[in-house]
């Protein structure tokens, strides 16, 4: 980062914790050789089994208080990294609502299927579900996220930057190391997602999560998640089975879109 990008995100992160947002100090940043770094605050992780309503009740409470913030928060727009998957050429962009290293087919592509499907949820969630709410986190996972004296606490907010609550959201619901049908089984057939979108929503003062906003996320996220996956195999195998597994899941999210 630049070091105007450091003291935005160090003024923000004083802001988060001034307003109750538990989340490490930043003491300060020291030059090393040619890199920046900073020394922050430890905290232990007192808790190894992850409260999952307790996790969406702090991204929410995040969400309430970085609406208030009204400086300035300007962020790098895009990251372009270009790479081949099985001769397909990925750009590793933020897409039109500045999501963090979306991959994306830049050249045509076999399963012109996929790429009608993917524009499809896109142009539907800019079309009616996007707006730049507040400043997201932008990076939310398992590793962001610690439990200290019971509490859920957000860390890391090298990535943050202004933008849609369902990019956090559905980050945060959707693990990594899922696959694509325990996507489909944890949060579609087994009702999950309901269930999710009404914890945040009862915690939340400002915002409204819709179940038809979140199944297109869902379906931008497994591109997303899947592509990395696929962009660092060599197994074409591997990648055409993976391929017809994201078509059914993208299939079943349009379906339950349009049910809805």
């Amino acid at each position: 980062m630049t070091n105007s990008e450091l003291i935005n995100q160090h003024k923000f992160i004083h802001f988060l914790r001034k307003n109750g947002i538990l989340t490490p100090k930043i003491y300060f940043s020291r030059l090393l050789s040619i890199f920046k770094i900073e020394l922050q605050e430890y905290v232990h992780d007192s808790k190894k089994v992850y409260s999952e309503e307790k996790m969406i009740n702090s991204l929410a409470i995040f969400h309430n208080v970085s609406y208030l913030y009204k400086n300035s928060y300007a962020k790098k727009r895009y990251y372009k990294v270009k790479q081949k998957c099985n001769n397909i050429v990925l750009d590793k962009i933020l897409i039109g609502f500045k999501e963090k290293y979306y991959l994306f087919p830049i050249e045509k592509v076999d399963r012109n299927d996929i790429k009608e499907l993917y524009n499809l949820f896109y142009n539907e969630f800019i079309l009616h579900y996007y707006k730049e709410d507040c400043i997201i986190h932008n990076d939310i996972s398992i590793n962001n996220i610690y439990f200290h004296n019971d509490d859920a606490c957000i860390i890391d907010f090298d990535f943050s930057i202004k933008g849609s609550i369902y990019v956090d959201f559905i980050d945060m619901i959707i693990k990594r190391t899922y696959d694509i049908s325990t996507i489909s089984e944890q949060l579609l057939k087994k009702h999950n997602l309901e269930r999710y979108i009404d914890i945040y929503n009862k915690k939340s003062n400002n915002f409204h999560l819709e179940y038809k906003g979140c199944l297109l996320m869902i379906g931008l996220k497994v591109l997303a998640y899947n592509f990395f996956v696929l962009s660092r195999s060599n197994s074409k195998e591997k990648f055409k089975k993976n391929l017809i597994e994201i078509k059914k899941m993208l299939e079943l999210l349009k379906g339950e879109y349009y049910d809805n």
